[in-house]
């Protein structure tokens, strides 16, 4: 938020008490849940050279239930140009460090503006969410998270040879990253290969591509009043930047780089999914009524 009000000082400061909230009907209230998927607004594939910024828009439809709103995508993580590269290539913890700024309007007025996003929510999930005792975050697979994990060596060959035990990062060797560190391309690397078809013909075969479901740490989608959408008439939405790829790629590399194309990044298949709750018209009626009376 200090961010938001660095950036629009102008703007009113507006402390909503803790427990305010659209209270849910009684049973008598008829209701009916329903959680789309809906693109962006402004493209298919996101990336350095694909276009940055990503606008996704809540219909104009019912209550958005925002704790149980969540944004899902892929991510394809391309290494050196070239596949006999000794590298690793793997993005920082949490997936969300892809994300530079995150906002959400209200028509062209913008209700929260974070910019530095991937570094605050890098250093949250460092002093919360990770740990070095060798076992598995429960958030990992979906949020790409992870600390230290107890796994084994590898020793180049056919078939590759365990060679020892060994603490191995849980995001490189589990989650998404590529090893080429003997010379062979996937060597101990993750094991979903399938790439885009728009990317294939670009990227090759040295990336790999790992899709994630995150609920972002916007103030508005973390706290618990419905917000009611069927009244904003789509004008809600929420707005990313990506970041650049030298600001959330960790790379340790052996070797020149001379004339290679360095290690990027590309979004595609994005879809945010809301939890839209549609109430029978009492409950609206009752929600004008107290709109109007008293504010919700």
């Amino acid at each position: 938020m200090a961010d938001h009000f660095r950036f629009y000082p102008n703007a009113e400061d507006t402390i909503t008490p803790w427990n305010a909230r659209y209270q849910y009907p009684s049973q008598s209230n008829a209701a009916r849940k329903v959680t789309p998927r809906i693109p962006p607004v402004n493209g298919m594939v996101f990336g350095a050279n694909y276009g940055k910024y990503i606008k996704v828009q809540f219909p104009a439809q019912g209550y958005v239930n925002p704790t149980n709103t969540t944004l899902t995508f892929d991510v394809t993580l391309t290494g050196f140009s070239n596949p006999s590269a000794d590298e690793q290539v793997r993005f920082q913890n949490n997936i969300q460090s892809i994300f530079k700024r995150v906002k959400w309007m209200y028509g062209s007025t913008p209700g929260e503006d974070i910019d530095d996003y991937n570094v605050m929510v890098r250093n949250l999930t460092e002093w919360t969410a990770s740990n070095a005792y060798g076992t598995m975050d429960s958030t990992s697979i979906n949020e790409g998270i992870g600390g230290v994990v107890v796994g084994r060596t590898l020793t180049a060959g056919t078939p590759p040879v365990q060679s020892g035990a060994a603490l191995v990062n849980a995001r490189q060797a589990y989650i998404q990253g590529i090893d080429n560190t003997d010379d062979a391309l996937g060597f101990g690397g993750v094991p979903n290969r399938y790439n885009h078809s728009l990317l294939t013909a670009t990227y090759g075969t040295n990336a790999c591509t790992r899709r994630y479901q995150v609920s972002l740490m916007l103030g508005l989608l973390t706290q618990e009043k419905l917000i009611p959408t069927k009244f904003m008439a789509s004008q809600l939405s929420i707005e990313i930047e990506l970041a650049s790829p030298e600001e959330c790629i960790f790379l340790p590399y052996a070797g020149t780089t001379t004339g290679l194309a360095p290690p990027t990044y590309l979004v595609h298949n994005v879809q945010l999914i809301p939890e839209i709750i549609n109430f029978d018209p009492s409950y609206d009626e009752m929600f004008i009524r107290g709109l109007s009376q008293g504010g919700v």
